[in-house]
């Protein structure tokens, strides 16, 4: 079993909650998502910024750093967007259909 330090996260656990066939989709009130979606807004915008600074700065997009503030900018970016659709209480886009998944 692997150990895991304070700092670094868990290896052992799924990355996300298995899903279960034919469940419906929860969603959060209309008013909880959108106070969620206006706190991460700005997080969203800085993972990109950060991003980009990090590119003009000459970084390898192969480097660790830039990959993880990759993910947290993609990561955060799709749950804006799924917050967004819980707040005017419509169904997302199948992530097939979705252009906006990063």
């Amino acid at each position: 079993m692997p150990t895991n330090s304070p700092t670094t996260p868990p290896t052992d656990l799924p990355m996300s909650p298995p899903s279960v066939p034919n469940r419906p989709r929860r969603r959060l009130k209309p008013r909880h998502a959108e106070t969620v979606g206006k706190s991460i807004a700005p997080m969203v915008g800085y993972l990109g910024r950060l991003r980009r600074r990090l590119e003009v700065n000459g970084f390898d997009l192969s480097e660790r750093l830039y990959q993880v503030a990759e993910r947290a900018h993609e990561a955060l970016f799709e749950l804006n967007v799924l917050l967004h659709y819980d707040a005017c209480e419509r169904e997302p886009p199948t992530e097939q259909a979705a252009d906006w998944v990063i």
